[in-house]
């Protein structure tokens, strides 16, 4: 029996993404799935109660050592295919994979299906030369263009497809847009947050580091008329705190869907996971960006009309925010309804599955 294996980046929002889709996979297919993980960072959360797995350890970064680890284990699991969800720099830069279906679950924002100038991008012109020195001394062809890694057999495309319609005119025969494929912790709601109602939502998921200001929150929970600030973040336990007029209570992690349908508005920091969960239940959102490619998704909500780009300047975003709030909101349900009958971690397993043969 062909064993399937996903190649996971550190980010929770990596992990979780081919978590949901190893586990429609699962429901489906009788092939066993396997897990390697590059560190635990976001994997030991999820993975570990449910597919058997390998960490892979990083002291050089994506380098020879790295890719001589990765390609020895996959050898020896000796998979039918292979699924990958990560940034390809630096992971992937040296890694020279067997001869076999290679599938790659990413954004289409990221890919060359967009002009737009990614992290990823910013990386490699720092790095080109030596890149690919190292690629020649392992028998690899040098990159021009660092979006080409993502260019596998099949490229899954895991977005809100009105969205990539809105910015794509034509996808590559190998480019699939297959949905959303958004994770979340299935646990209850702690009870205290059972009756809330009129919500700003927080969720800066596990890569937003920039510093956001209990003042700002504040700034934006009076534009868009919100009772109480739910935070979701990297703290360890949760407290809660009296800050101005408004109540901001923070978790590390909660069932978000089940606290969005009752939220005004959200702010991520623009990870996927985070930002299309908004979208997935019909939220207006705000993008805070960390770096680049955070603030690349949240152009393309600004573009189609159910979000914004945050920006440093408080009074300038609430004055923003208030004037086009209700098109947003209207933007945000319709873009929502058209999920509706979207099951992206399926679309992505059938398609897997057809390539097994």
């Amino acid at each position: 029996m062909n064993k399937i294996l996903f190649i996971v980046g550190p980010a929770l929002g990596h992990v979780g993404r081919s978590f949901e889709v190893a586990r429609a996979l699962a429901k489906s297919t009788s092939n066993e799935i396997i897990f390697i993980c590059i560190r635990l960072d976001g994997a030991k959360i999820i993975i570990p109660d449910f597919f058997p797995y390998y960490k892979l350890s990083t002291e050089d970064y994506g380098g020879k050592r790295f890719a001589d680890k990765l390609e020895g284990l996959v050898s020896q699991l000796n998979p039918g295919l292979i699924c990958l969800d990560m940034t390809p720099i630096p992971w992937l830069v040296n890694i020279r994979f067997p001869k076999i279906p290679l599938v790659y679950l990413t954004n289409f924002f990221l890919t060359n299906v967009c002009q737009y100038k990614t992290r990823q991008n910013q990386f490699f012109s720092k790095s080109e030369i030596t890149i690919n020195k190292s690629r020649q001394q392992r028998g690899l062809m040098p990159i021009q263009d660092i979006k080409s890694l993502y260019s596998k057999d099949a490229v899954l495309l895991c977005d809100p497809p009105g969205l990539i319609n809105s910015t794509v005119s034509r996808l590559p025969e190998n480019y699939h847009a297959v949905g959303p494929c958004a994770w979340e912790p299935e646990f209850n709601l702690p009870e205290e947050l059972e009756e809330l109602v009129d919500l700003l939502f927080i969720s800066f998921g596990s890569t937003g580091s920039r510093p956001f200001s209990r003042r700002r929150a504040e700034e934006i929970a009076g534009a868009v008329n919100a009772k109480t600030i739910i935070w979701v973040g990297k703290e360890q336990g949760h407290h809660n705190e009296q800050k101005g007029s408004k109540e901001h209570i923070v978790y590390p992690f909660l069932p978000v869907s089940k606290l969005l349908s009752r939220s005004r508005f959200v702010v991520t920091h623009g990870g996927a996971g985070s930002t299309y969960q908004a979208v997935i239940n019909g939220c207006p959102t705000g993008v805070w960006p960390n770096h680049i490619n955070q603030e690349l998704l949240g152009r393309v909500l600004q573009n189609y009309g159910c979000g914004l780009i945050l920006n440093d300047g408080v009074e300038s975003n609430m004055t923003r925010l208030k004037n086009i709030l209700p098109d947003i909101q209207s933007k945000s349900r319709a873009i929502s309804e058209g999920l509706n009958e979207v099951n992206g971690p399926l679309n992505a397993a059938n398609i897997i599955i057809d390539m097994m043969g």
